[in-house]
């Protein structure tokens, strides 16, 4: 977990028809307590959700201009094309208080066929006198999968990495060959 990465914790995704991975759950800020939002966790690259711009972090208030309950997963989950209405937190100094912001309205697509990436993300993290490496791991079908791989560890040696993180939680599985 990295204290500048506000979408990290541990919980129980969903993965949807759109390509993302959202967890539900009422207002974390308790602002409006009787609020459900949707989390964004994960994307998946050149999915309808990655199409319309949705990222990691972003919280989801409503969908088609109804606000989010406790049984709004199945509508986040059906792949119909939908207007999703987006919010976002915000520290005010002055009140020492997080506050919601509506955001913009995010049209996304039906659900259609893409492809999934096996590496995602690569990156490396400075934390005190460490680099580290993060890789993040959706599956292990890529045809080139062991090339890319090894393209990113000879990176990481490059730039001293010491420690490697390899997320494997969104990872579905497959088979990497010889």
């Amino acid at each position: 977990l990295n204290k500048n990465d506000k979408a990290s914790f541990f919980t129980e995704g969903t993965t949807s028809n759109y390509g993302m991975q959202f967890s539900l759950m009422r207002d974390p800020i308790a602002e409006k307590q009787s609020q459900v939002y949707a989390l964004v966790l994960y994307v998946e690259p050149n999915s309808p959700a990655y199409i319309a711009g949705i990222k990691r972090g972003m919280w989801i208030s409503a969908i088609n201009n109804k606000k989010l309950t406790t049984s709004s997963e199945k509508a986040l989950q059906q792949g119909d094309a939908a207007k999703l209405a987006m919010e976002y937190i915000e520290f005010d100094n002055e009140a020492n208080k997080y506050f919601w912001v509506s955001n913009d309205t995010i049209e996304i697509s039906p659900a259609a066929p893409y492809e999934t990436a096996g590496i995602c993300i690569d990156n490396i993290y400075t934390e005190r006198d460490k680099n580290i490496g993060y890789i993040l791991c959706n599956n292990f079908n890529d045809e080139d999968f062991i090339e890319k791989a090894n393209t990113i560890i000879e990176n990481f040696l490059t730039q001293n990495v010491t420690n490697i993180i390899i997320d494997l939680r969104y990872n579905t599985g497959g088979d990497i060959g010889n």
